[in-house]
């Protein structure tokens, strides 16, 4: 449903943006997972996705300073 396309996860290290950012690889998206400040978290869901043969990686920004959002787009395109 999603193969080639590239999905954006704000706040996917846990809870809801996780399950969403797992979801979304398994219907075959490649994840950007993002974080603010918890890299670990971010980190375990990109090698999740990665072990069940998705492509993710993991970036951070802080949503609220317009600069670093235009950098997270960026990164995505």
């Amino acid at each position: 449903m999603f193969h080639g396309k590239t999905v954006v996860v704000t706040g996917a290290g846990r809870g809801i943006g996780r399950t969403l950012a797992l979801g979304f690889a398994q219907q075959g998206a490649t994840v950007l997972v993002h974080y603010n400040s918890s890299e670990q978290q971010a980190r375990e869901v990109v090698q999740l996705i990665e072990s069940q043969g998705g492509r993710a990686w993991a970036v951070q920004a802080d949503l609220s300073k317009p600069h670093e959002v235009t950098r997270l787009v960026e990164k995505a395109l």
